[in-house]
Order: C-alpha cells, then sequence, then structure tokens
C-alpha cells in the first residue's frame, strides 16, 4: 500500500522536473512574456502538488489462534451421498446438512457420487440435471460444499457393465454438465475427475485403454480430463486418482511437480489434483503409487493441490494414530473418509 501512494508523488515529481527543464529553456531562449507565464504556471503546479491529499491509514486484521472446533466447509471427515437416474426423488434434505453440521462432528464437506448408467447410450434427461441443481441450493443453504464425482457403474463384476460410456457419450453429457458447474462453483469443493471405469476410478474400463503405459494409450483420457477442466470453472481443481495419470496426461516427469510460481494458475498442471481412494489400505494403497518417486511427487504437488480421499480395509500398522497423521501431514490431506 506504499508503493501504491508513493507511485502519485513520483509521478508529480518526474512531471515538475521535466516542467523545470522546460521553464529554463524558455527563460534563456524565449521573451520574457513566456517566462512569465511560465513561473505562473510552474508556482500554480506546485502548489497543486502540496495539496495531494493524505493516503488513508492501511487497515490492520489480527487472527487469533483458537483450538475450537468450528465448521470448515472445505476440510475434514466428508458424508458419501450416491444419487442415480433410477430414482429421481433422492434429493438432498438441509435439516440433514444442518444436523450434520452442528454435530460434535462438523460434517460440512460431501462427496456427491452420481451414478449416471442409465445415461449410458444417450444424454442425460433434464430431471437428473435439474436435481443436481437441487442438492447444490440445498448444501448453500447449510452452510456445505460438495466434491463432485460422476460414474457409470459402482462395482467390478460382470453385472456391473459396461464400467463406462463411450468417449463420445462421455464428451455429450460433459458439454450437459457445463451450465452446472458454472452455477454451482462457489459450493464445488473440487470435482474429482470420474467418468471413466468403475466407480469413476479410471482402473476398469470398456472404453479407455484397459491399463495404460505409454502416452499414446492415455490419449482418450487425456482428451476427456482436459475437456472436463475446460468446463469446470477455472478456479476449481479436478482430482485423478493416481500421480501416475497426472504424469502420463501431462507427458512430465516425477521431478515435474508444481513450483510456487506455477501453483494457482489456470494451466492443467495447477488445476489437476488428487484423490487417493485408498488410503493406507496397503504398503503402495492399492497401487496408487508405484514407487517412492510417486509418493514424494504428490507430497510436493499436494502443497498447491487439493489431496483427500477414503480408507478401506486399512493396515492397523500404517492407520495407527502418530504414523496416520504423519502419512496426511506429508500428503496434505484436505478431506478424508
Amino acid at each position: 500500500s506504499g508503493v501504491r501512494f508513493l507511485r502519485p508523488a513520483i509521478i508529480w515529481f518526474l512531471f515538475l522536473f521535466i516542467f523545470s527543464v522546460c521553464f529554463f529553456i524558455l527563460f534563456f531562449f524565449c521573451s520574457m512574456r513566456l517566462h512569465y507565464l511560465s513561473v505562473i504556471l510552474f508556482s500554480l503546479l506546485a502548489l497543486t502538488a502540496c495539496n495531494l491529499p493524505e493516503p488513508e491509514p492501511t487497515p490492520t486484521i489480527t487472527f487469533t489462534e483458537t483450538l475450537d472446533e468450528f465448521p470448515n466447509p472445505e476440510r475434514g471427515f466428508y458424508v458419501q451421498v450416491n444419487y442415480d437416474g433410477n430414482d429421481l426423488t433422492k434429493v438432498t434434505n438441509l435439516k440433514t446438512i444442518l444436523s450434520q453440521r452442528d454435530a460434535d462432528d462438523c460434517f460440512t464437506l460431501y462427496l456427491h457420487e452420481y451414478h449416471l448408467e442409465k445415461y449410458v447410450n444417450g444424454p442425460i434427461e433434464q430431471a437428473f440435471l435439474d436435481r443436481l441443481d437441487t442438492n447444490m441450493q440445498v448444501l448453500r443453504q447449510g452452510g456445505a460444499k460438495a466434491i463432485i464425482r460422476f460414474a457409470y457403474s459402482n462395482g467390478f463384476d460382470a453385472k456391473d457393465h459396461p464400467w463406462d460410456a463411450t468417449p463420445e457419450i462421455v464428451s455429450q453429457h460433459i458439454d450437459q454438465l457445463a451450465p452446472f458447474f458454472r452455477k454451482n462453483a462457489d459450493v464445488i469443493a473440487t470435482v474429482q475427475a470420474g467418468f471413466i471405469g468403475s466407480w469413476g476410478e479410471w482402473y476398469y474400463t470398456d472404453n479407455f485403454v484397459s491399463n495404460p503405459k505409454t502416452s499414446e494409450q492415455f490419449q482418450l483420457r487425456r482428451e476427456m480430463l482436459f475437456h472436463l477442466l475446460d468446463v469446470v470453472p477455472a478456479d476449481r481443481q479436478v482430482a485423478v486418482r493416481t500421480p501416475d495419470y497426472k504424469v502420463k496426461i501431462l507427458n512430465i516427469t516425477y521431478a515435474d511437480t508444481l513450483l510456487p510460481s506455477e501453483a494457482y494458475t489456470n494451466t492443467y498442471k495447477a488445476r489437476i489434483a488428487a484423490h487417493n481412494d485408498a488410503f493406507n489400505s496397503t504398503s503402495n494403497d492399492m497401487g496408487t503409487y508405484d514407487g517412492a518417486a510417486s509418493r514424494t511427487y504428490w507430497a510436493a504437488d499436494s502443497k498447491y493441490t487439493w489431496m483427500g480421499g477414503e480408507s478401506d480395509n486399512y493396515v492397523a500398522a500404517l492407520a495407527a494414530g502418530p504414523k496416520a497423521i504423519e502419512r496426511l501431514t506429508i500428503s496434505h490431506f484436505d478431506y478424508l473418509n
């Protein structure tokens, strides 16, 4: 703020300096009439400069640390709620949101997982889209936010096929969801990439190349993720399931973590976040990590991106208090289930 108020004074100084030079030129080379006129103008400008308004004082805000528990709509344990197209009467309930917010756990974060199996071959019906807005309005009224994920199946048995829709259908659905993302960005904590594979976790898939290794094999996933990033507002991030997915899609290495100068920009690199849905489940979190380098990468990247997820069938030695807190801290977890 000091620089902001100093800038006008510097401008006036330069202006007066230039005017003084002109004054002496006039003094030596022009008639006395012009000389007198320049003196008058110089005096007026000097008086104006002296009457510049005093800068307003900069307000000071002091934050005091507290150990009290209070609701924070983008942190903590979340409540998962699944919605599909077979029962469009199921909507978020305001009374439930308020009661969970006021409980000892202070729940203010929800994973809304929308299952699109009914629309795997065609467009999403308007009633389903309307329910999305209804749910978000209730969260808004209740002071809560949502993690959003879309998927086409909710299991990995043969009966759960197809695990996902074709890339063309997925692209159509993302376009349909664009207004929803724009309208409700204020109550969207983050978006999980979803769409591909069972649960939208990108592992099992019928249409997006199973177990991809090369950049070419990741192309369909790359196109889908970039499309989603383009329709989700630029100040929201989209989380992928493993560090390898981000690295392969961006054609970078585990050494290319986000720099402070890159963080919080509108680039794909800055906006691709993480969700680990097998936290402490095995030594490598059920394949989430493929080695120490991938762990280090996510630990560094998550300084500036969303990190959360869930733990399933956890390993007791990893989930014990001090060890769990150590791993949560290293990976900068924002939320957990």
